[in-house]
């Protein structure tokens, strides 16, 4: 006996929803790597947080990634001066915004100071 018209729109969308969830938990993940970095720096009130990159993980390089409030991703190297001092900005102001966040600055954005770490 031949299968139904039914039957077969039936057996597409298990095999459809068989694979759609096989290759979202297998399929390759989309990373981002740093492969090179930017000198010039990025004003501090245009970062919102970051992230550390490992050459000993996927990525061949290591890198700071700085997320700014327009979503866009900055690669650094902690070498440069200025990398340093925003690291340093964003640590202090997240212990502020942890332990006081009444010591924060007035024209403080609250919403955006949360640091990405590993």
């Amino acid at each position: 006996m031949a299968p139904t018209y039914l039957e077969t729109i039936l057996l597409l969308c298990c095999v459809g929803i068989m694979f759609s969830s096989t290759s979202a938990a297998y399929g390759p993940r989309r990373l981002y790597c740093c492969v090179e970095y930017q000198e010039k720096p990025i004003p501090n009130q245009q970062i919102k947080g970051y992230k550390l990159q490992s050459s000993k993980e996927v990525c061949n390089i290591d890198a700071i990634i700085f997320y700014t409030l327009k979503n866009k991703k900055v690669c650094a190297t902690v070498k440069d001066e200025w990398v340093r001092k925003a690291l340093a900005r964003l640590r202090y102001a997240n212990t502020l915004l942890l332990i006081r966040p009444h010591m924060l600055p007035f024209n403080w954005n609250t919403s955006v100071t949360l640091v990405c770490t590993p």
